[in-house]
């Protein structure tokens, strides 16, 4: 029985939440849901998707007290944030916006064929990478 949906809520501390929401609308285009605390946290999702992204300056305490905040761009022990973009002929359209929004490139690589993905970071440092699925991959994901 399954008991949950996959992975929907992501939370980045960021150093200026409109500088971060603006990369994440232009270069992925996701869109913001609400603004809270004041303008210091906005919280984004992606067309036609159930995906949160939470974006909040190191002021916005955290949801349960006593967690400590991480500061912006730390990646802690997370390697990297993983988003799936329309299919694999559109990373590289994809990587151009995030680019063109303020990303910095890193690097790209094709891990088996029909899998291509670019590395790059966000403008606060967090690395991500941009991914898509040939249909014989996407098939096999469900």
């Amino acid at each position: 029985m399954d008991v949950h949906f996959g992975i929907r809520h992501l939370a980045l501390r960021v150093a200026h939440v409109d500088r971060a929401a603006t990369f994440y609308e232009q270069g992925l285009g996701m869109r913001r849901f609400t603004s809270q605390d004041r303008g210091h946290m906005a919280v984004m999702t992606s067309p036609g998707a159930r995906d949160i992204l939470t974006l909040s300056e190191p002021e916005v305490p955290t949801e349960i007290e006593g967690i400590p905040i991480g500061r912006p761009g730390e990646m802690g022990g997370v390697d990297h944030l993983g988003f799936e973009v329309q299919d694999h002929l559109a990373v590289k359209q994809v990587a151009d916006r995030c680019i063109a929004a303020g990303g910095t490139f890193v690097g790209a690589v094709e891990m088996v064929p029909g899998f291509p993905s670019v590395f790059l970071r966000d403008r606060d440092g967090y690395l991500l990478q941009l991914y898509g699925l040939a249909p014989h991959l996407r098939a096999m994901f469900g």
